[in-house]
């Protein structure tokens, strides 16, 4: 999904708290705008987790 990517992106070009912020706020606009289904946990831990996913792109390439 284009949402998942941007992101991730967002979490490559800004490091790993700015990925979970967008992630947070994503997935809350994403539940505000979608009224028929219910708010759950593990779906704004998935955004999250992409987030803070990107942000390793980079820190393992700097170890190296």
């Amino acid at each position: 999904m284009i949402g998942n990517f941007v992101i991730f992106l967002t979490g490559m070009a800004f490091g790993p708290l700015v990925g979970v912020v967008i992630g947070v706020v994503a997935d809350g606009v994403g539940a505000l705008i979608n009224l028929s289904g219910t708010f759950h946990a593990g779906f704004m831990l998935e955004k999250v987790l992409f987030g803070v996913l990107g942000s390793f792109v980079f820190f393992s390439k700097s170890n190296k």
